[in-house]
């Protein structure tokens, strides 16, 4: 028997078309941020990249999120991002992958996680629980694949890479307008 670990909410707002619109605004907040994780990492590492800072182009950013990307793991250039909609019985639960906590930020959720390896949570009932556990094994089937089994968002394309890689050359450029690499300290 596999382990089950199921990070997940109940969609609590008013139907497929409000998530919609929620899912939008959270992509924005999700782009923005990853803009901020680009910026600080590029300031803070470009050295050890092989960049000059005050010549930094956003092809060459697009390559580090690319290559960090296909590393996978919990890097901050790893771009790779999604939201992941199951319709069941009338409701709708999702799952955030690859976002760090910002799933914080999404509003109109109620936790639904559930794990076969762990106790319950105290503040739900057994039968609650066993619940979460059948609601899980029907939204995802036999192969218990998210991906064959939901809706997805992917958070990141290329035209959000290209989006973050832009702002972020010219954020650079702009701040290091004239100076050399070996008078930034």
């Amino acid at each position: 028997m596999s382990t089950k670990i199921y990070n997940a909410y109940k969609y609590t707002g008013k139907n497929i078309e409000s998530l919609f619109r929620e899912l939008q605004n959270f992509k924005k907040k999700y782009v923005e941020w990853k803009y901020g994780c680009v910026l600080f990492y590029l300031m803070d590492n470009c050295y050890r990249e092989g960049l000059k800072i005050e010549a930094v182009e956003g092809w060459q950013i697009i390559e580090l999120m690319k290559k960090y990307t296909d590393i996978g793991g919990w890097d901050v250039l790893n771009m790779q991002a999604s939201v992941m909609v199951y319709p069941y019985k009338g409701d709708l639960y999702i799952q955030f992958f690859g976002v760090d906590r910002l799933d914080s930020k999404f509003k109109n959720k109620k936790d639904f996680h559930y794990q076969d390896q762990t106790d319950k949570p105290s503040i739900i009932t057994e039968k609650q629980w066993e619940n979460r556990s059948k609601t899980w094994d029907k939204i995802l089937g036999a192969t218990h694949t998210p991906i064959d089994s939901g809706l997805s968002l992917s958070l990141d394309t290329f035209n959000i890479r290209l989006d973050i890689a832009s702002r972020v050359a010219e954020y650079i450029r702009d701040k290091f307008k004239g100076e050399k690499s070996e008078d930034i300290k």
